[in-house]
């Protein structure tokens, strides 16, 4: 028993005896992976849409001024023609000639009118310087010559407004002898503020009768010349008066 004892103090038991170190353990994983960040989620649901305003707008009236008082009438000067463009005194001033209405005529001029009558042959003015003098060159216009129609009349505009060409020919009678009257005439006529300022008058010489010629008395502004006085425009009409 004893070399028994022994021999288990010398010679120890090989289950008892250690084995080799063991490493260390490694830790253990985590139980879980880390997450991986998502992008956020879009909101799909349908928005949440207040009901349409369905009550009347409210409007404001603008603001109106009181209106302004109207300026006071004033009526036009008794002397000033009805016609302010060139073209409808030359209207009128036609049916006064036609009428007989010298002194009407000459109303439609300025005081200061020129006239002028570049083909005027030897014996006729060839200027009238105003008013007056014009009322006296056509003062007896009626007892020599009796217009009757102007048959033919072309009116043209220029570049200005107040100035017009107008192409025409009258027709009548020669009152000393009965014989037909018959005139072509050219005029060039400009007005300003509803009056006659100049009055060129191509009328033509040649066209001028005989016996018109014959029974002229003198040939001053201020005599009883039997002549192709100044005539207006007038639109197409029979008699050439619209």
């Amino acid at each position: 028993m004893n070399d028994a004892a022994h021999h288990d103090r010398r010679t120890p038991d090989a289950s008892r005896a250690p084995g080799p170190t063991a490493a260390p353990r490694a830790p253990a994983p985590p139980t879980t992976a880390p997450r991986t960040p998502t992008s956020p989620t879009p909101d799909t649901s349908s928005p949440v849409a207040s009901p349409p305003d369905t009550s009347p707008p409210v409007t404001v009236p603008p603001a109106t001024a009181p209106p302004a008082p109207a300026p006071p009438a004033t009526a036009p000067a008794a002397s000033a023609p009805a016609a302010s463009a060139p073209a409808e005194l030359f209207r009128r001033g036609l049916r006064m000639l036609l009428d007989k209405d010298i002194e009407g005529w000459v109303a439609l001029c300025d005081e200061n009118a020129v006239f002028e009558f570049p083909f005027a042959p030897e014996g006729y003015p060839k200027r009238l310087e105003g008013r007056a003098a014009v009322a006296a060159y056509l003062r007896d216009y009626p007892d020599h010559i009796d217009l009757h129609a102007f048959p033919y009349v072309e009116i043209h505009r220029t570049g200005r407004p107040d100035t017009i060409v107008v192409e025409m020919r009258a027709t009548g009678r020669i009152v000393a002898s009965g014989a037909p009257y018959a005139m072509d005439y050219v005029v060039v006529m400009t007005a300003a503020d509803g009056r006659i300022t100049r009055y060129r008058d191509y009328w033509n010489p040649l066209g001028v009768p005989a016996s018109m010629d014959a029974a002229k008395t003198r040939a001053s502004p201020g005599g009883g010349t039997p002549r192709p006085g100044p005539t207006t425009h007038p639109a197409p009409h029979s008699d050439g008066v619209s």
